[in-house]
């Protein structure tokens, strides 16, 4: 057998030469070696894109887990000082919504009397009929100051 020749697979009697494949193209030796420098090259140039890219991304995420776990401490520091704070004042807070609610019920009373005060200030009014007798009062004075 020659040394560029291996046996086939499938039937022990035929020869393959070394640069058929299985799919049955011919591939030469130069055109591999070219597309191999091609490939080397190519990944040269994705490589300088790729790494410092890859390297921007790990930077970004670290940055992205101090933030996250920066702002799950500032939250239990918040939580944890509204809490201890809230429990003493809240009974304070309950005392003053008591008074402010008597103040308002008297409020309401109040407003309710002045209401009533209004009402019968209303009728009292009405009661007096004394604007026109009065104007022609007045008109018999401008008529006995004007005969002057």
């Amino acid at each position: 057998m020659a040394d560029k020749e291996t046996p086939d697979s499938t039937n022990g009697d035929n020869v393959i030469p070394i640069g058929m494949r299985e799919c049955g193209a011919s591939v030469s030796t130069g055109t591999m070696e070219k597309f191999i420098a091609s490939f080397e090259r190519s990944s040269k140039r994705w490589e300088w894109v790729v790494y410092p890219a890859l390297v921007a991304f790990m930077i970004l995420a670290a940055y992205g887990f101090y933030l996250v776990y920066s702002l799950t401490h500032d939250m239990r520091t918040i939580a944890t000082s509204i809490d201890n704070n809230m429990g003493m004042h809240i009974e304070t807070l309950a005392n003053n919504m008591d008074g402010m609610s008597r103040d308002v019920s008297t409020l309401t009373k109040q407003i309710s009397a002045m209401t009533n005060y209004v009402e019968t200030m209303t009728a009292s009014m009405d009661s007096l009929q004394t604007l026109e007798p009065m104007l022609s009062e007045i008109k018999q004075l401008d008529t006995s100051i004007a005969r002057l």
